[in-house]
């Protein structure tokens, strides 16, 4: 009978959840995940099924402090082109300090979630990504723009997907250049905006 330890679950996550960022998801066994929480094996099994069950349960709880984050920047007072650059500067510190099992759930499950996935609750985590990364950004968008022209939704369906395309594929091919990246973005969206006869709020 495996060993009762007080908040031992949580433990075992916040473990996986150092290992999954520190190793790729196939450098980390059950063995090393107990050695990082202290427990057995079998206490380990006691609360999880495999280790495909500890990453989604890990990445979830990575996932809520992640959007709380991303909210607190969305909402805050500050211009919202400041906001936008928060907050994708934010999402690239996130992404990049991840390691390859984290950062691909990041950028190859935000904009194309995978019909054939073999794991449903994967795919869930990747439409959750991608809803929550849409709806915030729109979010800024619609407040860069002024109150008094009335905005096509398709339009600001097209500029998110530029920003999120542009944003992983930017930093993606020059990584060490975020900020030159960011200002690209920005620069691209105020030029698709302007084509529309609308300027930025200033």
């Amino acid at each position: 009978m495996p060993k009762k330890i007080p908040d031992v679950k949580e433990k075992i996550l916040k473990s996986a959840e150092i290992l999954f960022n520190k190793y790729s998801y196939e450098e980390v066994d059950m063995r090393l995940i107990a050695r990082e929480a202290g427990v057995s094996v079998g206490t380990i099994y006691y609360h999880f099924s495999d280790k495909t069950g500890i990453f989604i349960s890990a990445f979830e709880k990575s996932l809520d402090r992640l959007f709380g984050t991303l909210g607190q920047i969305k909402n805050s007072s500050v211009h919202p082109a400041q906001r936008l650059n928060q907050y994708l500067t934010f999402l690239f510190q996130v992404t990049s300090s991840r390691k390859e099992a984290v950062r691909l759930l990041f950028l190859e499950g935000i904009l194309t979630v995978s019909v054939d996935s073999q794991c449903k609750q994967m795919n869930l985590l990747f439409e959750q990504i991608k809803n929550q990364l849409v709806i915030d950004i729109g979010a800024i968008l619609k407040d860069m723009m002024p109150k008094d022209r009335q905005i096509e939704e398709n339009l600001i369906d097209r500029l998110i997907i530029s920003t999120l395309g542009l944003f992983f594929t930017l930093n993606q091919r020059f990584p060490q250049e975020v900020e030159e990246n960011v200002r690209y973005i920005t620069s691209a969206l105020e030029a698709l905006i302007n084509s529309r006869g609308i300027l930025l709020k200033s």
